[in-house]
């Protein structure tokens, strides 16, 4: 847990690209507005429930399990004004986001958790493109694990749809509405829970064409939903994990476990990345990435988990869909989406962690951008005249100790004469380079490759590839 709740290996601070770098496609992040107090959660699940409730209940299950997870630069906010909200949409615009799709809650003519949309459609100074999705399910205790009982209903009555029509068609006139060759982007997100989906969609269209507007449905893929047109729909935009882990293997098996009670899904991120985008559709699909996914914080052991996730993976998966966005454009617009904006209690968000920084906000402009690698990491060689553990020696490394955790540095040592070993510093090292070739005292092993291995002169049996050892040299 002090590991992940640090700056690791893999900090970065966030860097927004160039206002006039090329921005290859439009890519879309699910936002949830769940992050200020309304009445019916203090009802359900006591006062002042938001979402950082859920995800301070987040622990490690098994060993290398990416739990808890700390937001940084935002903090613990709340979607109260339009503070947080002009901050959130300057990271999106940095990062190369082309707009947010807003969860949209309407059970029967009752608005839920509409304030952080309302406040936004107030302030057109927040000049930054949305549309929505319905969250059309029920809403029930599955947090609990009480899949049945309900906290409020979706009942789909055919008296409320001219309201619902105009409660959509108000957002629709905000000229910041994201639109594709002139209609509006409505996306729905179980669409298979509407009775007669067909009929009631294309009675929504006779709805908003009095209203003025011709709405692009989208379907989310979303509890085995794959092909939109059984709905009336026009289009569908990937939900992962859903779809994307079906007939992939558990890595529980080999997991060290560390609750035993867990019964957590575990699967690779790498498997769940290259199972995207190996479907054909006959049909217009937006494909979505995922930074990462793991429940935990809403299901306390018994979620899902998508283990392995880095933000250079995640930049390789998100520009292979930029590049694919770009070949199969959606009304002529190449469109990829991410789930999500701010997940927090799955998981799967791109704002800034303690432990990642503004890593996976970079590497979403790299790859909306076609940037390939990462910039280079500050590296710092430490320099003390030995290894024997005192005096300046523990100094030097608790300041490679603080360097590292503050700033995500890497901190390499170069110790001079001969000392026995101290293991703080073999944990400390991130053996990321080896030092320049004219360096004496600290050395390479012979295990590394290219030029470490031409000035390497080990004479013990090599150890593992990238490590590093103290070997005696007569220049010292």
């Amino acid at each position: 847990m002090r590991r992940n709740t640090a700056p690791g290996p893999l900090f970065e601070p966030v860097e927004s690209l160039p206002a006039d770098a090329r921005r290859r496609a439009m890519v879309l992040a699910f936002y949830l507005p769940q992050f200020h107090p309304i009445p019916e959660n203090d009802t359900w699940w006591g006062d002042g429930f938001t979402e950082w409730t859920n995800v301070g209940r987040g622990l490690p299950r098994f060993a290398g399990h990416y739990q808890p997870r700390l937001p940084r630069d935002l903090g613990h906010y709340r979607l109260e004004g339009t503070a947080t909200l002009r901050a959130q949409v300057e990271l999106a615009r940095g990062a190369g986001l082309g707009g947010f799709v807003y969860y949209f809650y309407w059970f029967n003519g009752r608005r839920l958790l509409d304030a952080p949309l309302e406040a936004m459609l107030a302030d057109r100074s927040i000049d930054f493109p949305f549309c929505l999705m319905w969250a059309n399910e029920n809403w029930t205790r599955r947090w609990d694990g009480a899949e049945q009982e309900v906290l409020i209903a979706q009942d789909y009555h055919e008296a409320d749809e001219p309201a619902l029509a105009a409660e959509l068609a108000r957002h629709f006139a905000d000229p910041r509405y994201i639109r594709l060759q002139g209609r509006p982007v409505l996306m729905v997100y179980r669409a298979s829970l509407i009775p007669d989906a067909a009929a009631a969609t294309a009675r929504w269209r006779e709805q908003f064409c009095a209203l003025g507007e011709d709405p692009v449905f989208i379907m989310a893929q979303s509890f085995g939903d794959r092909d939109p047109r059984r709905f009336g729909m026009d289009a569908a935009v990937e939900f992962p994990p859903h779809k994307l882990t079906t007939g992939l293997e558990l890595l529980n098996p080999g997991l060290q476990i560390l609750d035993p009670a867990a019964t957590a899904q575990v699967y690779s991120y790498d498997d769940v990345a290259a199972s995207s985008g190996a479907d054909p559709a006959e049909y217009p699909l937006i494909r979505t990435a995922l930074p990462g996914w793991d429940n935990d914080a809403r299901r306390q052991g018994q979620g899902m988990v998508l283990h392995g996730s880095t933000p250079a993976k995640y930049q390789a998966w998100l520009a292979r869909l930029v590049n694919d966005a770009v070949a199969h454009p959606v009304l002529d617009t190449p469109l990829v989406c991410v789930n999500a904006w701010n997940e927090w209690a799955e998981g799967a968000y791109l704002e800034p962690d303690v432990h990642f920084g503004g890593a996976y906000l970079n590497a979403t402009g790299r790859a909306v951008a076609g940037l390939v690698e990462a910039p280079a990491r500050l590296r710092l060689l430490l320099i003390g005249h030995d290894a024997f553990p005192a005096g300046a020696q523990l100094l030097l490394l608790s300041l490679g100790r603080h360097l590292q955790s503050v700033s995500g540095v890497d901190v390499a040592f170069l110790l001079l004469g001969a000392a026995p070993w101290p293991r703080s510093i073999e944990r400390l090292r991130r053996r990321r380079s080896p030092p320049p070739p004219n360096c004496r005292g600290w050395r390479a092993d012979a295990g590394l490759k290219g030029s470490a291995r031409q000035w390497s002169t080990a004479r013990r049996p090599p150890m593992p590839a990238r490590r590093w050892r103290r070997q005696a040299c007569s220049a010292c």
